[in-house]
């Protein structure tokens, strides 16, 4: 769990810009508890999935979706930033993904269990809320799972 000063030393800029205090460390530990609980053991939105094609490997991929569009199938970005927000779905938090590109895979069998964890940055806004330089980067233990595919480029 994250304490005052290591968040602080995380996350220098936003600490200088807006003063990490007690209420951003208990909305990082909340969410990093909630993750870790969620993301260890099952292949879930927001776990890692390294990426393997032919010339080129990504390394941190990131699973965004397990039903896109309720078409689609698993969503992944193979270079994401990856914000998270609490949430009253079933899981207690969401996520909005950018960096790219993106593709989508309607077999879960191609998505194979490594069997480790790893630690995932996330970030997500501190107590000034939406503003410049108001977002707080923090890492939580997750699954890693790999996927290969000629379509990986």
């Amino acid at each position: 769990m994250y304490t005052l000063e290591t968040l602080k030393n995380e996350n220098e800029s936003y600490d200088k810009q807006h003063g990490v205090n007690h209420s951003d460390v208990i909305e990082i530990n909340k969410l990093k508890a909630l993750l870790e609980t969620s993301l260890k053991t099952a292949l879930r939105a927001g776990v890692i999935v390294v990426c393997k094609g032919e010339e080129k490997t990504y390394e941190n991929g990131h699973l965004d979706s397990v039903n896109y569009l309720n078409e689609y199938g698993y969503h992944v970005c193979v270079q994401p930033s990856v914000y998270v927000g609490l949430s009253d779905n079933e899981f207690g938090y969401w996520f909005s993904t950018s960096g790219g590109y993106f593709f989508c895979e309607k077999d879960s069998g191609k998505f194979k269990s490594t069997g480790e964890t790893r630690l995932k940055t996330f970030w997500t806004f501190g107590h000034c809320g939406a503003c410049g330089g108001g977002g707080i980067y923090f890492k939580a233990e997750v699954a890693v799972y790999e996927y290969e595919s000629d379509r990986i480029y």
